[in-house]
């Protein structure tokens, strides 16, 4: 993820490797902070996906975020 530190307002570039699988099926980034909520999820086609994965969030306002990725394969999970 960068940059770790910005000037509002930032934009995010959340960068994930992703092992090959003929589970995966997709990844969501998600970027928050108690006053704002930008998500995004990206289908991923099993084991023919990419191995890197890139989101990119344009104007952030100003404020502390939790970023989370999250994978999720054929089962759901």
């Amino acid at each position: 993820m960068s940059p770790l530190v910005s000037v509002a307002p930032a934009n995010l570039v959340i960068q994930t490797t992703i092992a090959p699988d003929a589970a995966n099926r997709s990844v969501e980034a998600v970027a928050e902070s108690d006053d704002f909520y930008r998500s995004s999820t990206i289908t991923l086609d099993g084991d023919h996906a990419p191995k890197t994965t890139r989101f990119e969030f344009r104007s952030f306002p100003a404020g502390d975020y939790r970023v989370t990725v999250v994978r999720t394969g054929a089962d759901g999970r």
